[in-house]
């Protein structure tokens, strides 16, 4: 037993230091690898030193050099300082210097720039710089002098002032640039009348860009009368007189006219009730119409009937009453009467067909009219609570709405009750004339069935 446990003992103690010589090989080979790497470290830790020293050395030379071309830089600039106080002194003494030997002059110097820098801004945007823009360069010589203005400057602005009075009242033809409405540019015969408006041989009118200096045909064009005038005074061959109008605000009234809204512009204002209202107003016109034509041609019926009494028609009211008398002459009052009043009230009934809906439709258009007018202040005031009301043009729309909604509604409703006003005169005239006549008849007939008793009487 004890041999076995020495045995075991041994074996133990030979496993042991057998794992201690097999760890301790690799940690070896690990210290001396970070051995070398930390040379390796340390070397190119001394070498950057080495770069630090010698670069250190190379700044402190460039150091220096900097330092003393400050030193130079320096001293330069107060020689020049010094330099310019100098000039600037010697500048003011020659200023004053100048001044004085000016004299009077000096106010002839201002006013000359003053009025030739306003009469080059007035060239600027004058129709007459089209055909003569060789001025403003002249005009831009004396603004742009320094000096005293020469003899021949003082004689051409002079000239300049003069030929601008003249071309003030000429109508003058000739050919420049244009830009048509989609945007071509091209040559144009263009009819110019002082510096006020110009046209084409089209009666186009034209806006002058001071920019291109060239004209641009307006997008929007003033009434066509105004262009049919334009139009004939270009053909004008100076015999007789022609009519053409004239903008003597220089654009600013033509300017106004275009943006003035067409008549379907101002429908389209109104939105979807001015399309009502003028539905209204195409069927109740188209109505009225229908129903005075029809009792038109029934008041020449009953005309022509009462003047021919003896053949009665039955195409109208009074044909028909003398064509019972005629037919049924022992016919007793009672009867005739009711047969009477039958034939008036059916005729009456037709003479009157429409008219209650013409007075319908003349109290609907105003009524619709203020309904857009509501609807359109309601949007205006939307309108000024989400943006205010310190732009008037975005509250535009909602009062043109309103008032041309309201203007329509009024225009609707005038006219169609003036025709139910005709339609239901002509109407009661008809009616009263055909009562008259059967009144008549009817006395008439009495009378004779009375002779007609008295004498059966006398008989018996």
């Amino acid at each position: 037993m004890k041999d076995i446990v020495l045995i075991f003992c041994l074996l133990g103690a030979s496993f042991i230091s057998t794992y201690s010589f097999a760890e301790q090989g690799p940690s070896l080979s690990v210290l001396k690898s970070a051995e070398q790497e930390a040379k390796k470290q340390q070397k190119i830790v001394r070498d950057r030193e080495q770069q630090f020293k010698q670069k250190l050395a190379e700044q402190k030379r460039i150091l220096k050099k900097l330092e003393k071309n400050l030193v130079l830089k320096e001293s330069k600039s107060e020689q020049l300082e010094a330099r310019f106080n100098n000039n600037e002194s010697k500048l003011l003494e020659k200023q004053q210097i100048y001044e004085e030997r000016l004299g009077a002059f000096n106010e002839l110097f201002g006013v000359v720039k003053q009025v030739s820098a306003d009469t080059q801004s007035q060239f600027e945007h004058s129709l007459i710089s089209t055909h003569d823009s060789a001025r403003l360069q002249r005009l831009k010589t004396i603004t742009e002098n320094k000096t005293l203005p020469s003899t021949d400057d003082l004689s051409s602005l002079w000239q300049l002032l003069l030929v601008e009075m003249q071309e003030q009242g000429r109508s003058l033809r000739y050919e420049t640039q244009v830009i048509d409405g989609e945007g071509h540019p091209g040559n144009q015969a263009v009819v110019r009348i002082g510096p006020f408006l110009a046209f084409n041989q089209d009666g186009k009118f034209l806006n002058y860009s001071a920019t291109t200096m060239s004209f641009n045909e307006l997008s929007r064009q003033p009434r066509k009368d105004y262009q049919s005038a334009a139009k004939n005074y270009f053909a004008f061959d100076a015999e007789g007189d022609a009519l053409v109008p004239i903008d003597p605000s220089r654009g600013a009234i033509l300017s106004l006219l275009i943006q003035r809204p067409s008549i379907p512009e101002r429908i389209q204002q109104g939105g979807a009730i001015a399309y009502i209202i003028l539905g209204i107003a195409a069927f109740g016109l188209l109505l009225a119409a229908y129903r005075l034509v029809l009792l038109a041609i029934v008041g020449r019926n009953l005309r022509r009937q009462l003047n021919n009494l003896d053949q009665p028609t039955p195409n109208n009211a009074l044909g028909q009453i003398f064509g019972i008398v005629k037919n049924n002459p022992s016919m007793d009052i009672e009867s005739l009467e009711l047969k009477f009043d039958d034939i008036i009230l059916q005729s009456a009934s037709r003479l009157r067909r429409g008219l209650s809906t013409l007075k319908v439709l003349a109290g609907m258009a105003p009524l619709l009219g203020l309904l857009g007018t509501v609807t359109g202040m309601i949007e205006t005031f939307q309108v000024i609570t989400l943006f205010g009301s310190g732009d008037a043009r975005l509250m535009a729309g909602g009062i043109s709405q309103a008032l041309v909604t309201t203007a329509l509604g009024l225009s609707t409703a005038i006219p169609i009750l003036l025709l139910h006003s005709i339609a239901n005169s002509r109407s009661r005239i008809l009616v009263e004339l055909m009562e008259e006549q059967a009144a008549g008849i009817v006395a008439e007939h009495a009378h004779v069935l009375s002779g007609r008793s008295l004498s059966e009487g006398d008989k018996k």
